[in-house]
């Protein structure tokens, strides 16, 4: 089965990925007024902690909130990883400091031609 969340980039690539945070049920996108996003990458699928956590990419909300997209913008040193399959979930913290994941998923590291 295809997983709709994984995200692949090529080594070493920096560019937005804007993604619509919708409810799991209803597929209706998510308010994200009042709420700060994280993206998380571990190298490990379920971490006890952060000893191999690589890097957070904190979200920008892109259009009004009630839309639910979000950009997570990887820098190119975020990204300058071994080829394979990474781990990640978004995070969101809404105004009353409640923590919800919604989404956990495959990050793809896959190598490019050009070195430069």
């Amino acid at each position: 089965m295809i997983d709709p969340h994984e995200i692949t980039y090529y080594r070493g690539d920096f560019y937005p990925k804007i993604m619509t945070i919708s409810d799991a049920v209803t597929s209706a996108p998510i308010g994200l007024t009042n709420t700060t996003l994280v993206l998380t990458v571990n190298r490990e699928k379920d971490p006890v902690d952060t000893t191999n956590e690589l890097f957070k990419i904190t979200g920008i909300i892109v259009g009004p909130p009630s839309e639910g997209r979000v950009s997570f913008t990887p820098t190119a040193a975020n990204n300058d990883l071994a080829k394979g399959k990474y781990h990640y979930d978004v995070s969101a913290i809404n105004g009353l400091a409640a923590k919800r994941t919604l989404i956990k998923s495959t990050w793809v590291i896959a190598m490019d031609i050009g070195k430069d």
